[in-house]
């Protein structure tokens, strides 16, 4: 079987149980790219077929009117079982304590309306969102009281609630569970919000970009990469293909573009991946309970933020059960925020859905036992909150593909490689945007909003020479 994409860039001794066994591919001479079953060329090569990736081809193939444009995924089809777009259910909302995103959620939600139009398909449920807990407390998702402010100054409908109003609704949750007297629980609740069939979403999107020509190779793992001349760069999979992008490459591959580009392109990118929990619940007695977010205090280990999903919002473990999560991770960094996907264990860790059950039991009335728990890559930036739609600065563009003992490769004028990375966990609510977005910087059009927020340059640790890794590099 082919190795995954977590089994990337480094010898077999450094990689964790969760890989296996290192493909090396030997350095070659590469015959020029002509048309035929093992060589491709194209305008724009997309790699990954998650949420960046089939946004960025749905807006070059069907907005813009590319039509010379491949997409390779590694897996059986867009989103896979296992990758971090697969899924039935991700929040979207406006209400963020930060404005920029709130006014970001209002213009994705055009493109987001767009795409059902096209695709025939409801995608978005709206169901509405409750915010509540300690009004200040300041979290990665901000504060309660920080919402509300936005809301109210940007004129988005809302309605801000007392732990009273909030369990007079909803009877089943606890709304005062962590209620103070020096600070008494709040609500914030904006009923247009609501939760995305977000496996669906990617095969719409990269389904309407087929109808208008993109190409796309499944089961095709990234080998090597080589710029070549001007913005021409080779790839090569591990199933021999290769593929010349005569204008840019999109990288978005997820929680290995850190590693990626470092091994690659000798940038280092300022990137953690955090351990992230989420838990479906069993609900027979069909309790009804809002789509939420708990900002609670945090308590030793246990973070104190949890979030949950409506009824009916997930099929996979049957309708009668409730996904929660828990936004944070313990006091364990040693175990639970990681610098490559060479150290991440994707094992759920039993002290973690411990206290999500015991949250559980503590605040939400009429749940039953745990079903099962997941445990999976949040890639994070160092500032929490914005992540990166950019490309790759030219003094940071090398050779990937280097001979035995040549040392460091010459440099060469910038392949447009654009880069999509560091999610934070809150970008799948954005995608036809962050499409938008992505498309724009690989044709050399404008944006259609400010992205100086998501520039790479602030993301950068330092500069390092690319890494040969046993006379050539292996694939991601």
């Amino acid at each position: 079987a082919q190795p995954t994409l977590a089994q990337a860039i480094l010898p077999q001794a450094t990689l964790a149980p969760v890989t296996q066994r290192l493909v090396v591919v030997p350095f070659v001479s590469f015959p020029s790219l002509e048309e035929d079953d093992m060589h491709e060329a194209c305008e724009i090569l997309i790699v990954g077929g998650g949420m960046a990736g089939c946004a960025a081809a749905y807006s070059l193939c069907v907005k813009m009117g590319c039509r010379d444009v491949v997409l390779l995924e590694q897996g059986a089809e867009a989103a896979p079982k296992g990758a971090s777009s697969y899924g039935d259910s991700r929040m979207y909302r406006r209400m963020y304590d930060d404005p920029f995103y709130s006014r970001m959620q209002s213009q994705a939600l055009e493109g987001w309306a767009e795409l059902e139009s096209r695709a025939g398909e409801k995608l978005l449920h709206e169901n509405g969102l409750l915010f509540y807990g300690a009004g200040t407390e300041n979290t990665v998702e901000g504060s309660v009281k920080g919402a509300a402010q936005t809301m109210r100054s940007l004129g988005i409908p809302h309605e801000e609630l007392t732990a009273e109003q909030i369990e007079e609704r909803w009877p089943n949750v606890k709304a005062a569970a962590a209620s103070t007297l020096e600070e008494p629980t709040i609500g914030v609740f904006e009923a247009t919000a609501g939760h995305i069939n977000s496996s669906a979403a990617c095969r719409a999107m990269l389904r309407e970009a087929r109808k208008k020509g993109l190409r796309v190779h499944f089961g095709e793992t990234l080998s090597s990469l080589h710029p070549t001349t001007g913005t021409e760069v080779e790839c090569v999979s591990l199933t021999g293909r290769s593929f010349l992008a005569k204008k840019a490459v999109v990288l978005a591959i997820g929680a290995w573009t850190g590693e990626f580009v470092k091994v690659h392109f000798g940038v280092e990118l300022d990137l953690t991946i955090w351990r992230v929990h989420t838990a479906h619940y069993c609900n027979k007695a069909n309790t009804p309970l809002p789509q939420a977010y708990n900002f609670g205090r945090k308590k030793g280990s246990d973070g104190g933020l949890y979030y949950y999903f409506p009824n009916g919002s997930e099929k996979e473990e049957g309708p009668q059960s409730i996904k929660v999560g828990a936004d944070y991770v313990t006091d364990n960094k040693a175990r639970d925020i990681v610098q490559s996907m060479r150290d991440f264990d994707g094992t759920p860790s039993e002290d973690v859905l411990s206290m999500m059950d015991s949250w559980v039991s503590g605040h939400l009335q009429g749940l039953g036992e745990r079903v099962k728990g997941y445990c999976a890559p949040y890639t994070m930036t160092k500032d929490e909150q914005y992540f990166i739609i950019d490309k790759l600065p030219q003094a940071h563009t090398s050779s990937a593909r280097m001979a035995p003992n040549q040392g460091n490769p010459p440099s060469i004028s910038n392949p447009n490689m654009v880069v999509f990375a560091g999610c934070n966990g809150r970008a799948f609510k954005f995608a036809p945007l962050i499409g938008d977005c992505l498309a724009a910087l690989a044709t050399g059009t404008s944006a259609p909003m400010d992205i100086s927020n998501f520039h790479i340059a602030k993301h950068i640790k330092h500069d390092c020479a690319p890494v040969p890794k046993l006379n050539a590099l292996s694939k991601l």
